[in-house]
């Protein structure tokens, strides 16, 4: 073998691992480039999962909403039945105390 054919397979060795390294090196920055994104999503995703079990946690279910107000509602009602109550306890009073003072009055 002559030496112009040991120079020319020397240099295309040498191109051959030079673009080889190249590419190698590419693919692994690629490579780098897709987990940093994929890390970046996933810590997206468990910060928008967290705030869904957030809105899940602080949301009244209907089922458990109708009963509170269901209860609310009963509890006004008996309420202003003891409103009544009062309101005509007071009122027959009062009529008693007006018929006690006009009774006085018409004695004097």
């Amino acid at each position: 073998m002559g030496d112009d054919w040991k120079w020319m397979i020397g240099i295309a060795v040498t191109v051959t691992l030079g673009w080889s390294s190249l590419l190698a090196g590419a693919f692994w920055k690629l490579v780098s480039m897709v987990r940093r994104v994929e890390d970046e999503m996933d810590s997206n995703s468990k910060e928008l999962h967290a705030r869904i079990n957030r809105v899940r946690e602080d949301t009244v279910q209907k089922s458990d909403l109708d009963g509170h107000l269901t209860r609310l509602s009963e509890d006004m009602r008996e309420m202003r039945k003891e409103q009544r109550e009062a309101t005509k306890d007071t009122n027959t009073r009062l009529d008693a105390l007006l018929a006690a003072i006009a009774n006085g009055k018409g004695h004097s």
